[in-house]
């Protein structure tokens, strides 16, 4: 019978399994407080009773199955580790061989219970075959009764289940939960449980349940720049050991204290990121590991390595942990998932940035239970904030989203390639949308559509009960909709449907909107053609600026080919001013710009209409590579826009 059992288990997600080996485990010096409070949860004491179940959650990568491991090591060596199960993703995902495996590792610390076990299985060998339920009551709760019954009691143990949100059928991961908890409500087993997993929306409502919370103990394992010293130590531990199993040193200092600080600075609290760093750097290779870590380094910096470093992708393993992420989401989701990121992505990137919710949502039409939704399918990356504070100006609406960690931005900026999910749907998404890559032109129409729509209280997808704030989200959304379209036609090259879309905007009234809910008092920083500038708006009139300091990053040939894109698909026209215009721009002592772009003293310009009819604007810009800066201005009127633009 135990024969069966065995081969219904699966041995390789076992702590000390040398499928596994070797393990994540936690560095010496590192989580300490963690470990110390785990272990004091799975040792039996006089002093303190403890809840039988603990949960600790955290995002992707933050290095729970590290603190699982050590955990179950060290209780392991102090005889108080009845069984462990390590999920993995496709390896060790299947429920049908949960508690089939804790029975046999409990099987294997309990004589008794193992020839109960043993007998049992042989009478009905399709015991392994039946449900979870029926499995636990009859591998586990009902032998364990049997022995209690015989005064043959089992003492106390910890098992620990890692992993849990990557076993294959959500429902069933709920249902180890449920099991579990009942067991412990109904004291049919002596055990206490651990689970260390993601708080995904399906887990975390089942933790919460009544019948449930009030026999766990929760812990969050954060992403936090708390966890700084303690990914220093790891680095420099790693890299010495590295050193160590080549058998040499070095003549100078490696890594230098510079290096560590920009890893450290780059791992953002976030551990799987210097490990997969000393994975890369310890790796055997034609390259030393100096060599390696300089290719880190190089594209941590963005700069480049040497022609020897071009092939290497020093985050394959990260950009692989992602792909796992994102592989799980089902094909009806990917679509929205897509132009979310997509979205975020378009814009300036800091990790600790947050994109106000109802903005983002009402710009790419996402219902309030819809954005949630896709929110809770993206836990592990994405952080959603309830946020129930008051409006402020440029500020988020009652809810915030952001990246969890930098390098998921790097994930997708460093894959030119296109990336299949789930064998149906290819999700290209960069920063911003350039470098081969692109969006489902359906999509981006579905962002775009929200400009066609004039009430703001029908056109928002995401409502507000204060009609002034729902004014002013629309006002906001369908400003952050036009430029989206803008980014996209100078970093990327749209098909010819999406540029028609684009000349039939409302150029007018995204002017309006723009100069309406953008201060005009003092400039504001802003990030346009991928580059920092200043922008300032005076009545119809916004004036943008990229100075020299920024200057290095104006693309001119993306640029110029945005303009030639445009004038071909009739989104811009070159302007001539007529007679009368002319004779009032001279009258006021300005000059004017011209419709052809020229080159005099490495300087081009150029004056056109920009959309159709009565939704046209004006548009004026000149770029100066010698004195390395660019300038434009969008104005409804342009002998008004040419003044406010020459004064200043």
């Amino acid at each position: 019978g135990i024969d069966i059992l065995l081969q219904a288990s699966t041995p390789a997600a076992a702590h000390d399994s040398s499928i596994r080996h070797p393990p994540p485990t936690c560095f010496p010096g590192t989580r300490e407080q963690y470990i110390e409070d785990i272990t004091r949860w799975g040792v039996p004491s006089l002093d303190h009773d403890p809840l039988p179940m603990y949960w600790m959650k955290g995002p992707a990568g933050v290095g729970k199955t590290a603190v699982a491991q050590t955990c179950a090591e060290k209780l392991k060596e102090q005889g108080q580790l009845g069984a462990a199960f390590f999920f993995s993703i496709n390896s060790r995902d299947e429920h049908t061989r949960f508690f089939t495996t804790v029975a046999y590792q409990l099987s294997t610390e309990f004589p008794d219970y193992r020839h109960l076990l043993d007998l049992r299985i042989c009478r009905d060998k399709t015991i392994v075959d039946k449900a979870m339920v029926w499995q636990f009551k009859a591998l586990i709760a009902e032998p364990i009764q049997e022995l209690m019954n015989d005064g043959k009691g089992i003492e106390k143990r910890a098992i620990f289940i890692d992993g849990l949100d990557q076993c294959t059928d959500k429902d069933a991961q709920c249902e180890i939960i449920e099991i579990i908890s009942a067991s412990i409500r109904e004291r049919s087993t002596p055990f206490c449980w651990a689970f260390f997993c993601r708080a995904e929306s399906h887990i975390e409502a089942t933790f919460g349940k009544d019948n449930i919370a009030p026999y766990c103990h929760f812990t969050i394992l954060p992403i936090s720049r708390a966890a700084d010293k303690e990914i220093e130590l790891y680095l420099r531990s790693g890299f010495q050991n590295v050193l160590r199993r080549r058998n040499f040193s070095l003549s100078f200092p490696w890594p230098s204290d510079k290096d560590i600080e920009t890893l450290v600075d780059a791992s953002g609290g976030l551990f799987i990121y210097p490990a997969t760093v000393i994975r890369y750097v310890d790796r055997p290779g034609r390259l030393g590991p100096v060599e390696q870590l300089n290719v880190v380094l190089a594209s941590v910096s963005g700069t480049p390595a040497g022609v020897h470093a071009k092939p290497k992708q020093p985050f394959a393993e990260l950009d692989a942990f992602y792909t796992l992420i994102l592989q799980r989401i089902s094909d009806e989701m990917l679509p929205s998932i897509q132009l979310l990121l997509a979205t975020m992505f378009l814009y300036s990137f800091h990790p600790t940035l947050f994109w106000g919710a109802v903005h983002v949502s009402n710009q790419l039409r996402f219902s309030e239970s819809g954005f949630k939704t896709i929110c809770n399918e993206l836990r592990a990356v994405l952080h959603f904030h309830e946020d129930h504070g008051p409006l402020e100006y440029g500020g988020p609406i009652d809810s915030m989203e952001a990246l969890k960690h930098a390098s998921l931005k790097d994930f997708a900026e460093l894959q030119h390639k296109s990336r299949v999910l789930g064998g149906a749907i290819t999700l290209r998404v960069t920063v911003p949308f350039t470098r081969g890559s692109a969006v489902d032109s359906q999509n981006i129409d579905s962002g775009l559509s929200l400009k066609m729509i004039a009430e703001p209280a029908a056109a928002l997808s995401w409502p507000l009960p204060d009609r002034f704030v729902s004014t002013y989200v629309n006002a906001r959304s369908f400003n952050m909709a036009g430029a989206m379209s803008s980014t996209l036609s100078f970093c990327h090259v749209p098909d010819l449907r999406l540029l028609l879309r684009f000349a039939n905007l409302d150029h007018l009234k995204h002017l309006i909107n723009q100069t309406s809910v953008i201060p005009g008092e003092f400039p504001v920083k802003a990030f346009t053609y991928e580059c920092d500038s200043i922008i300032r708006c005076i009545q119809n009139t916004l004036i943008r600026r990229i100075p020299p300091a920024t200057f290095d990053r104006f693309n001119t040939a993306f640029f110029d080919r945005m303009v030639e894109r445009f004038r071909k698909a009739k989104v811009v026209q070159p302007y001539s001013p007529t007679f009368v215009s002319r004779l009032k721009s001279l009258f006021r002592g300005f000059r004017f710009g011209t419709s052809k772009p020229k080159s005099q003293s490495r300087v081009k310009s150029g004056l056109y209409t920009m959309g159709r009819g009565a939704k046209k604007v004006y548009w004026y810009w000149i770029l100066d590579l010698e004195a390395r800066y660019f300038n434009e201005y969008y104005s409804n009127d342009w002998v008004e826009g040419e003044r406010l633009y020459r004064e200043q």
